[in-house]
């Protein structure tokens, strides 16, 4: 590995948390929030995140029907992933 590689970011980083409106994946979606690492933290659940400043995208991964339609509408939204 090398110790001297540019580890700085070209684009703003980007956290994409399941399940972020109960439990861990909230507990998750928090602590991203908290780190100045992160510029934008979209959470995905079937029901809407109250977290402030999470951008919530009520999705439902069992849904495999609409699954591929529904996540591509997120990476549309987002300019790099």
């Amino acid at each position: 590995m090398d110790n001297n590689a540019n580890t700085s970011w070209e684009y703003p980083s980007i956290a994409i948390v399941t399940g972020s409106s109960s439990g861990i994946g909230e507990e998750i979606s928090r602590e991203f929030l908290k780190s100045s690492n992160w510029s934008n933290v979209y959470g995905i659940s079937r029901r809407p995140c109250s977290i402030d400043g999470v951008i919530s995208c009520i999705i439902d991964l069992n849904d495999i029907d609409n699954l591929e339609n529904n996540l591509s509408s997120i990476t549309k939204s987002i300019k790099k992933i």
